[in-house]
């Protein structure tokens, strides 16, 4: 036989039908137990690839919360990080307040110098 001539040839299958053989109920009989045999087989095969997919679902599910906790992870630590700069921000911001504050209470009384000498001043010149 020609390469061409075996691509052309139907294939057969793995477990092909058995021929029958004896009397009716004889034939029913064969028929009946290699169905029973090749469903068994099937049942098999799908069980098979249910569990390879359950696997397959059970890695990507892993892999998901994995991923999903690092993200939540660098997502927390953002969050301090972005709570360490409000907080010395808030710090820093303290810290000036209260030193124009302390500026501005120095200059107050400074302020209030000058004033209290401005009206000595204009009173010692009005009883003089």
């Amino acid at each position: 036989m020609e390469p061409a001539d075996l691509a052309k040839e139907p294939k057969a299958k793995a477990h092909p039908v058995p021929p029958p053989r004896g009397h009716e109920l004889e034939k029913e009989v064969v028929e009946a137990a290699w169905k029973a045999k090749e469903m068994k087989r099937e049942q098999g095969k799908v069980e098979l690839r249910g569990a390879e997919r359950l696997a397959v679902a059970r890695e990507r599910h892993k892999n998901f919360r994995a991923r999903q906790l690092r993200e939540r992870e660098a997502a927390a630590e953002a969050l301090e990080r972005d709570i360490s700069k409000a907080q010395e921000h808030l710090w820093k911001t303290q810290v000036q307040t209260n030193a124009t504050l302390e500026e501005m209470e120095s200059q107050q009384g400074v302020y209030q110098a000058q004033e209290n000498d401005a009206i000595w001043a204009k009173q010692s010149l009005a009883f003089a």
